[in-house]
């Protein structure tokens, strides 16, 4: 057993896909295949179940799974331990967490917190830009204390977009969320349950900007089924919950966001949510330092559990 098939079992518990944990991890399906039988093997177990589907894990996978993740942050610790030892101990006192406007920042906030408790002689510094410029700051960063967070789409067959796939060694997606369509509760379609894409395409858009970027992930997957009649776009997102509750123009957002306490309180009395026919999402998507610190592993896995 070799820390590599580790890492690999942890990206396909987390994707629950061979060819989708297979991308991520930049290597072939039957190489990522062949790893897990060879744990399987090794153990005399079944870790996972192969459907056409994706996979589950056995309760097997299970136990091996906590034991994976036990092996993988002791593993971390020690690396940074004696990188801190032959670096002659020169500890960062702050964490760069980055993320883009696409990515649901709301959902730091836990991890953000529970970072404070721990660390409270570190300061965090909460950066927004795009892909773009995330590429050339992770260039010239020249440190290990930085999280990268975005959103890399997806379509409805599952592929994801390799536009938006961060040119980065370490990225890591995380949950899989699918894009809602949003009317006002006064539109015709605030009766709707499910809707086609190419049907409500056919609406006035107001969808949702970012700095520095012509074309956000939702708009690219969008123009791969019609081209989008976009009325407006904006970076702020009261900005755009008002003009999609004054029936302005069709919205979307993802099904995470809406599962948010306070966001749904503040949308659904003036905004109906439609589910998609074609199940296209979005990815959160987490690039990691070359050699993650103690405190950036800690950050990750608060935000894995939140």
């Amino acid at each position: 057993m070799r820390i590599e098939q580790l890492t690999f079992f942890l990206a396909l518990t987390r994707l629950r896909s061979f060819h989708a944990a297979a991308h991520a991890l930049g290597i072939t399906q039957q190489a990522l295949s062949s790893s897990i039988k060879s744990l399987e093997n090794e153990f005399g177990v079944t870790l996972v179940t192969r459907r056409r589907t994706g996979c589950t894990l056995t309760a097997d996978g299970e136990i091996f799974l906590n034991y994976a993740r036990k092996c993988l942050d002791d593993h971390e610790r020690i690396c940074s331990y004696f990188a801190g030892k032959n670096n002659g101990w020169n500890i960062q006192n702050s964490l760069d967490v980055i993320f883009t406007n696409s990515f649901l920042s709301t959902c730091t906030s836990e991890a953000i917190s529970a970072f404070r408790h721990e660390y409270p002689d570190i300061k965090i510094n909460v950066k927004v830009m795009n892909e773009r410029k995330m590429e050339g700051y992770i260039r010239g960063a020249g440190k290990n204390d930085y999280l990268f967070l975005c959103s890399v789409p997806f379509t409805e067959d599952g592929e994801i977009v390799r536009e938006f796939m961060p040119r980065a060694r370490n990225v890591e997606l995380l949950k899989k969320n699918y894009y809602l369509a949003c009317v006002a509760q006064s539109s015709i379609l605030a009766d709707e349950r499910e809707i086609s894409l190419r049907r409500i395409l056919d609406f006035p858009m107001v969808l949702s900007s970012e700095k520095g970027q012509a074309c956000t992930p939702l708009q690219y997957v969008l123009n791969l089924y019609k081209n989008p009649n976009i009325i407006m776009t904006t970076p702020s997102f009261f900005s755009w919950a008002q003009s999609v509750g004054q029936n302005t123009g069709v919205g979307f957002t993802q099904e995470i966001f809406v599962q948010l306490d306070l966001v749904r309180k503040m949308l659904t009395d003036h905004i109906h949510f439609i589910r998609l026919k074609e199940r296209i999402g979005a990815y959160l998507g987490v690039v990691l330092p070359p050699r993650p610190s103690a405190e950036v592993q800690y950050f990750f896995h608060k935000i894995i559990s939140s």
